[in-house]
């Protein structure tokens, strides 16, 4: 951990067994995501080959790194696309369709929200039959809701942008299309409370 100076205040380096109860194989698990609560603990997902199955795991760090406990996610099967903190102490992520079985032929965007406590509290799904669909940000916005940037390959790319609000309900939706290989590669919100969106892909050019 790093102060606002960039001075280290303490380092952490944690054992597989730390997360898994002796379930995980020794140099097996993979830090995905973290982010810090109000309350200065830390709260990250976690990928690791558990009890013979690829999964991922809810870890709660104390504010000096120690492992207070885990919980394994078994809607979560493999490591997420994207996570993004949703503002209530929980994450919402992003996972492909590829990851949850392995047999699927498309994607699509499967967005599943999860509190502080790994209950999964809702698990929704977005795309169009027979179109492949794949995120490439997320972002929280200051009403609560969240903004979505997905890529859909095609002899025209198509950058498709849509909103959703903290149930998962989809507000509107817009599209980018290109001849180029175009994605959303970052989300900001304005202080007028508008989206925007930086479009790009390989050298160039960028678009807001």
């Amino acid at each position: 951990k790093h102060n606002s100076k960039g001075n280290v205040e303490w380092e952490k380096i944690l054992e597989a067994k730390e997360f898994c109860d002796g379930e995980c194989a020794k140099d097996d698990p993979f830090l995905f995501h973290i982010q810090e609560q109000s309350d200065g603990k830390i709260l990250g997902i976690v990928s690791a080959n558990y009890k013979e199955n690829y999964g991922s795991l809810l870890v709660k760090f104390s504010n000096s790194g120690g492992v207070k406990n885990t919980r394994y996610l078994p809607d979560l099967p493999f490591s997420p696309n994207y996570a993004e903190p949703s503002g209530d102490g929980g994450i919402l992520i992003s996972i492909a369709n590829s990851n949850i079985s392995g047999k699927e032929k498309q994607n699509d965007v499967n967005l599943l929200k999860y509190d502080e406590n790994g209950k999964l509290l809702w698990k929704k799904s977005f795309g169009k039959p027979g179109v492949e669909e794949s995120v490439f940000a997320m972002k929280k916005m200051d009403d609560g809701s969240f903004v979505i940037g997905a890529y859909i390959p095609g002899n025209k790319s198509t950058s498709w942008i849509f909103k959703i609000n903290s149930s998962g309900e989809k507000l509107w939706e817009n599209f980018f299309i290109s001849a180029d290989f175009f994605s959303i590669n970052g989300i900001a919100e304005s202080p007028e409370k508008d989206v925007v969106c930086l479009i790009g892909g390989g050298e160039g050019p960028f678009y807001l």
